[in-house]
């Protein structure tokens, strides 16, 4: 269906000022990849009604046209886990679920529920909740569950049921997204390097942590967790830990992430950055590129493996 003409002028502005926003690139250089692009092409001439698409998926399909035309040498891919690797039906921020899983706590500790105790470990939990209040220093879930237990009066015989309860029931349904073992199976076949850097929840103990990877943990060479690390992104000790593993050159790594703190990291450390964004919107973080599926990342190293 071929567009009016008029119409699909504005169209091509729409696209290239979303382009633009994108790839963090002047209006000029993106109008230059938009007109030199198979989407354009396809777009002035009405094939497969490209220009009903919305702005952001044509932006996204051009990005990906122009990840083909550049030639890197890709030797290592690191991911970010939460939200990125695995799917959790979780809000990034657990504090409106709280009282449930300071129940389950409770109950392994073989107290009787209280608003009184629920409300004092809701306040330590806050304090700690990197959500709310943001630091880049690690701290060990002992020193966080101590604290809860030893203001409820009961001492830490209790600790590690504790620590088990209250993670067991954040994770609970936490999958793999349907194409990270494809994706996973493909950088592996190509001999890619791969690598995760994963912030952990209220200090998280790595074998709480990693259960979560067990079904794609063989095809990491390193997973590092802020445990590990001591500090949390975007503070750079993490990407530089996975860079002296990977021993190559920070620009033949790709970093992919879903948040803002996994793109700023990455750049700091000249990594090649990548935000998935399953989402409908536009989210500019200065990221190199831009994907909706964790598949496309192969795009990126496809055809350049040496």
């Amino acid at each position: 269906m071929t567009a009016n003409k008029t119409l699909l002028q504005h169209k091509y502005a729409n696209v290239i000022e979303a382009l633009a926003i994108r790839q963090n690139i002047s209006l000029r250089q993106a109008m230059d990849i938009f007109y030199k692009s198979d989407t354009y092409q396809e777009m002035r001439e009405g094939i497969s009604d490209m220009h009903c698409r919305s702005d952001l998926y044509l932006a996204e399909e051009i990005s990906l046209e122009n990840i083909d035309k550049i030639k890197t040498d890709i030797k290592a891919v690191a991911f970010d886990v939460g939200q990125t690797l695995i799917y959790y039906d979780n809000p990034l921020n657990w504090q409106s679920l709280y009282s449930p899983a300071i129940r389950q706590v409770m109950l392994v500790c073989g107290l009787e529920y209280t608003k009184e105790a629920d409300d004092k470990a809701q306040k330590i939990l806050t304090k700690y909740n990197t959500r709310v209040n943001l630091r880049e220093h690690e701290v060990s879930s002992d020193t966080i569950f101590s604290e809860i237990l030893y203001d409820w009066g009961i001492g830490v015989n209790n600790l590690q049921d504790a620590k088990s309860a209250f993670y067991s029931f954040f994770q609970n349904g936490a999958v793999c997204f349907n194409d990270t073992e494809y994706v996973l199976q493909s950088l592996k076949s190509q001999g890619i390097k791969i690598g995760a850097l994963t912030d952990v929840a209220y200090g998280m103990d790595n074998e709480f942590a990693l259960r979560d990877i067990l079904p794609i943990q063989k095809y990491l060479d390193i997973c590092l967790t802020s445990n590990d690390v001591g500090f949390r992104k975007p503070n750079i000790k993490g990407y530089l830990q996975l860079q002296a593993f990977f021993n190559v050159p920070s620009h033949q790594i790709v970093f992919v992430g879903d948040e803002e703190k996994d793109i700023v990291g990455a750049n700091d450390v000249g990594f090649v950055s990548v935000l998935i964004n399953r989402a409908d919107d536009i989210r500019n973080w200065g990221q190199k590129y831009t994907i909706r599926e964790l598949s496309n990342v192969l795009n990126i190293v496809e055809g350049v493996v040496k």
